[in-house]
């Protein structure tokens, strides 16, 4: 049965000793009632994951067969778009602020819901019905693409205009997904600590079957030769964008009569927070509120966690701009094979999250991390050079190392989240989900960045598929050198795992006795403003014809 937290403990004890042994397994962080998450009520909270599920999966299984196959953009152009189509996801922060601190029409989630997927489904209406230009390459007799003949050699710079409206659409399902995000936090505090992890894992189950199903309908439908698909037609970019408008059009219903949520009343400032009854409660002003996510800013607990967020993706995720050739020419990876196998990893995937939900909720987070980052390395590591040195080139044995990996790379995503409800207090719930995740995602761009440049120095071009096909021995060991260096900054990133809490007890001893400081919260402030604009300046350099030559932006320079 679920018990709220009861201390026995003599007053003068110290409070770390006092936290310590509030600690028990019937302990939650809110003393309300848990919410049944899986009643006909409350269906719509599942349902938001899952639609954010649908279009997450589907704009970037479109990019592929688009980007690559079709337009055949520069490597790191098409690095820099799929980063660019996503880039809202590192600005949740923004989103939350809207989300916890100025509710709509009395409430706060179900109508900022609404909006957020109002704006997804306009952009993804505009992004069906602007019109693709003519394919890179010619297409050979039997229907497929000509990799050694360019028919349009312009089309390598139409993506800017694509990745845009992909972004634009993201910020509508970013949106609702920072609502929905709220909602995780407040639900995940009311269970117990023994149990605690299992909304967020469930949640996320969920969106895992969203992108699946999108994956189907690109890997099925979007197959055509145009896309460096095996079929002899296929449905359009533009057809796969109307069919998912359909479920965002539909989740503005969803959003508001299937999820439960008390209205709000804004508090007179000074006044004491209480909440009446369960269809009625209290909220502060905007001014209380954002006063209060200062003092949450001010701990030098949270700044542990964001720098860890932050640097452990930004040092991580820096790798060879190489990876999408070697996938497309050297492993002859087709967009059908390439979809399937993605759903195959996400199948893996869910089940690696049922496992840590089932077995892994109180195993130590830094010690999960290490197990995962080193098995998800060395067995790529393996694979990806036997493909470059053609020991063996078959798109089934390259894409076989998603398969193995999703298992351990489930298990690395979810620690990330469960820290959140830990250092979350109420009425700043999406603001601590979105500061945390705004951290992690901000690094892939940054990171992202930071690859195209350094690797835009490399001779020959990591990043002209020409290269590719001419396949000349000394080329194939400067790719694989642009590799190792990949995988020895993905070592590195375990330098900052002492900035991570080892568990829930951790996280709650770091907020008792760690620090308060006003220098805290401007030094997380200038981290996340400094990633944010030089990641995104760096990709819009990249993508903008224009600019995309600049070496800063990966390429060889304009002078060149």
């Amino acid at each position: 049965m679920w018990r709220c937290c009861r201390t026995d403990l003599a007053d003068d004890e110290n409070g770390e000793a006092r936290l310590l042994r509030q600690k028990r397994d019937d302990c939650a962080l809110d003393p309300s009632a848990p919410v049944d998450i899986l009643a006909l009520r409350n269906s719509g909270y599942l349902l938001q994951y899952f639609a954010v599920g649908l279009i997450f999966g589907g704009l970037p299984a479109t990019q592929y067969g688009l980007f690559v196959a079709y337009l055949n953009v520069p490597a790191y152009v098409s690095t820099a778009a799929s980063t660019l189509s996503t880039f809202p996801w590192s600005i949740k922060i923004l989103f939350a602020l809207l989300s916890d601190g100025v509710p709509l029409f009395g409430y706060r989630r179900r109508p900022w819901m609404m909006v957020g997927w109002t704006i997804c489904t306009l952009f993804l209406i505009c992004l069906a019905c602007t019109p693709l230009p003519t394919p890179y390459f010619c297409f050979t007799e039997s229907g497929k693409l000509d990799l050694h003949k360019v028919c349009n050699s312009g089309a390598a710079h139409e993506g800017l205009a694509f990745a845009l409206l992909m972004m634009c659409a993201a910020c509508g399902y970013v949106l609702a997904d920072v609502a929905a995000d709220g909602l995780t936090v407040s639900y995940a505090r009311r269970e117990a600590q023994a149990t605690r992890g299992k909304t967020q894992t469930t949640a996320y189950l969920v969106r895992t079957m969203g992108q699946i199903c999108a994956q189907l309908l690109v890997g099925l439908g979007m197959n055509g030769p145009e896309y460096e698909g095996t079929f002899s037609r296929g449905i359009s970019f533009s057809t796969v964008c109307a069919i998912l408008a359909i479920p965002s059009f539909a989740m503005l219903f969803v959003s508001w009569f299937l999820i439960e949520e008390p209205r709000v009343v804004i508090a007179a400032p000074g006044a004491k927070l209480a909440k009446p009854s369960a269809d009625l409660e209290e909220a502060p002003s905007l001014g209380h509120f954002l006063a209060s996510g200062w003092k949450l800013f001010e701990s030098a607990a949270l700044l542990d966690v964001v720098l860890f967020q932050f640097l452990s993706n930004a040092i991580g995720s820096i790798g060879t701009t190489a990876g999408p050739e070697v996938q497309r020419v050297w492993a002859g990876v087709q967009n059908l094979q390439n979809q399937l196998f993605s759903i195959a990893g996400n199948v893996l995937f869910i089940f690696g999250l049922w496992l840590v939900r089932q077995r892994f909720l109180n195993f130590s987070w830094r010690l999960m991390l290490i197990i995962t980052t080193v098995l998800v390395n060395v067995i790529d590591i393996p694979i990806t050079f036997i493909t470059i040195y053609d020991v063996l080139r078959n798109q089934y044995f390259y894409l076989d190392d998603g398969l193995i990996t999703a298992i351990p790379s489930a298990a690395s995503f979810i620690v990330g989240t469960y820290v959140i409800v830990e250092l979350a207090q109420p009425g700043t719930e999406a603001l601590t989900y979105g500061i945390l995740t705004t951290a992690s995602n901000l690094g892939g761009p940054v990171a992202s960045g930071l690859s195209n440049w350094f690797f835009g120095y490399w001779h020959p071009s990591l990043s002209d598929s020409a290269n590719y096909v001419e396949d000349e021995p000394e080329f194939r060991t400067t790719v694989a050198l642009s590799f190792v260096i990949g995988y020895a900054f993905s070592f590195l990133s375990l330098a900052v795992l002492p900035l991570l809490p080892d568990q829930k007890a951790d996280t709650h001893a770091r907020l008792a006795t760690r620090p308060r400081h006003w220098g805290y919260a401007c030094a997380t402030f200038v981290i996340l403003f400094v990633g944010f604009l030089y990641s995104l300046t760096v990709d819009l350099l990249s993508v903008i014809p224009s600019t995309s030559c600049l070496e800063i932006a990966g390429g060889t320079g304009c002078n060149a």
